[in-house]
């Protein structure tokens, strides 16, 4: 998240956040996060995560829809951390300073670690299985409201933004995501 984004993510404004979904700021630990402000707590025992996205980034309905396909892949079966409700019932709570609030149970095992990674045949192995559970039920997916839609990967904000991230020195990797 860009320096001026990560400024407006202030105490307050995680409180407010927390709060929405029934945990105090307090009980927060902050994890990795690039584009959003994510941290993780536990409720009634169960690890979970809360993440502010910023509405400079994704729009609240692109928020919902990411929650939606979400939901829907929960539902079906998909192995995915599946979202939780607000304290009002939401999925999506919307805070001042321009921050989505979102929360998810935690996945369980550990975070891939390179160059680990690399020679783990197994979690190769169940990644593919994972992705051909994720592609064959979200193939039959259908919009609850078609005005709420997730943006096709060419109208992703970074690669539509590119230049403000990449670094002149690549400017030779620049041109052909132009």
């Amino acid at each position: 998240m860009e320096p001026y984004l990560m400024e407006q993510l202030t105490d307050a404004v995680i409180s407010v956040g927390a709060t929405r979904f029934g945990v105090s700021s307090a009980q927060l630990t902050p994890c990795y996060s690039s584009m959003n402000g994510v941290y993780e707590y536990e409720k009634s025992g169960t690890p979970c995560i809360l993440r502010f996205t910023p509405l400079a980034h994704r729009t609240v309905n692109l928020v919902r829809a990411e929650i939606a396909w979400l939901y829907d892949l929960a539902r079906r079966g998909v192995p995915v951390s599946p979202p939780i409700r607000s304290i009002l019932g939401h999925f999506v709570e919307v805070v001042p300073a321009g921050f989505s609030v979102t929360a998810f149970l935690k996945a369980p095992g550990q975070s891939v670690t390179y160059p680990d990674c690399l020679h783990d045949h197994d979690l190769y192995y169940h990644w593919g299985q994972t992705l051909g559970q994720l592609h064959a039920a979200s193939v039959s997916y259908e919009l609850t409201l078609p005005a709420i839609r997730r943006n096709a990967w060419h109208e992703n904000f970074y690669l539509r933004h590119v230049r403000e991230f990449v670094p002149d020195y690549q400017v030779r990797r620049k041109t052909p995501c132009l």
